[in-house]
C-alpha cells in the first residue's frame, strides 16, 4: 500500500517515488487491508499534527514536503507504531526508488547525501536504511541499465529483502531472462498493459514462477476504475499486488474487487 509519494509521483521534494507499507502474510486479505488503511489514516493525523501537507499524489499517497527520504521512513514507522502495530512483525516497509529519475552520468543524486553516489555507495545507503527500518521490499533500486549495480544489490540484500524489477524488466520476457541470468532480482512487477496483452503478461508471469521468483501484479500511475487486474492477480496466484493508497475510486475499486473475491472463495 503506497502511502507517501516522492519523485515524479509527488511534488518532487524527495527522490524515492513510493514509500509502501506491507501487512504480514499471516493476516488474511480483509484484515490486511484494514490494517493498511489504519496506518494510512494514522499517517494523515501525524502529518496534520506536524503542519505538513495531506494532499495526495497520483496514486493516493501523501506528498508532504520533507528534507530527506529518511524523513518519510521515520514518519511511516511512527504511523505503524501509533496504530499499535510492530514494524517488521505486523507491518513491513518497502520502497519503489524508481532510481532512473535520480540517475545521471553514471551517478545517483539523493537528498540524503550532499554528494552524488556511485552504485556501490547507493547500495550502502539502502543497507543503512534496511538496518534501521527492516525493508521487506525494494523496487527499482538502481537504474534500468546498471546491470553491474543490480547484481551487487542482489548479493548484498536479497537474502532478507525482496529485490524487484519494474523499469528493469518492463514485463518483458527478454528483459526478465537477462535479469535472471545476471542474478539481479528475486521478484518482478507484472503490468499487463506494460507489455501490451494479457497473454504476454501471463507468459512472463509463468517464466517468473518457473524461475522461483516472486510475482507482484501492479496498477499504473494513470489508472481507471477498471478492476480487471484484481482478478488477474488471483488467477496467476500473485504473491503481492500494488494498487496504490486505499483512497480514490481507481485504487479502491481494485481493493474492493479483492474483497469480493475473498468472500467468494470463502463460500466455496
Amino acid at each position: 500500500i503506497n502511502i507517501i509519494h516522492g519523485g515524479k509521483h509527488g511534488e518532487g521534494n524527495v527522490n524515492i517515488q513510493e514509500f509502501l507499507v506491507i501487512p504480514a502474510t499471516s493476516k488474511n486479505y480483509s484484515e490486511s487491508l484494514s490494517l493498511g488503511s489504519n496506518v494510512y489514516f494514522s499517517l494523515k493525523k501525524i502529518l496534520e499534527n506536524n503542519n505538513l501537507s495531506t494532499l495526495v499524489g497520483l496514486e493516493g499517497g501523501f506528498s508532504p514536503k520533507l528534507s530527506t527520504n529518511q524523513d518519510a521512513l521515520l514518519l511511516i514507522k511512527q504511523a505503524i507504531e501509533e496504530s499499535n502495530l510492530r514494524v517488521g512483525f505486523d507491518m513491513f516497509i518497502g520502497i519503489d526508488a524508481a532510481s532512473d529519475n535520480f540517475y545521471l552520468e553514471n551517478k545517483y543524486n539523493i537528498k540524503d547525501k550532499a554528494n552524488t553516489l556511485t552504485n556501490k555507495e547507493l547500495i550502502e545507503f539502502y543497507k543503512l536504511v534496511n538496518d534501521q527500518y527492516h525493508l521487506l521490499y525494494l523496487e527499482d533500486g538502481l537504474s534500468e541499465d546498471d546491470w553491474e549495480g543490480w547484481h551487487e544489490l542482489f548479493l548484498a540484500m536479497s537474502s532478507q529483502t525482496i529485490i524487484a524489477g519494474d523499469d528493469l524488466t518492463a514485463t518483458n520476457p527478454l528483459r526478465l531472462q537477462i535479469a535472471l541470468a545476471k542474478k539481479a532480482i528475486n521478484a518482478i512487477i507484472i503490468k499487463p498493459n506494460q507489455i501490451g496483452t494479457v497473454i504476454e503478461a501471463l507468459a512472463v508471469s509463468e517464466m517468473a514462477k518457473e524461475a522461483g521468483i516472486k510475482v507482484i501484479v501492479s496498477h499504473r500511475s494513470g489508472e481507471t476504475n477498471d478492476d480487471f487486474i484484481a482478478d488477474f492477480s488471483v488467477a496467476i496466484s500473485a504473491d503481492y499486488v500494488k494498487f496504490g493508497a486505499p483512497v480514490r475510486g481507481e485504487r479502491v475499486s481494485k481493493y474492493n474487487r479483492l474483497l469480493q473475491i475473498e468472500k467468494q472463495i470463502a463460500s466455496l
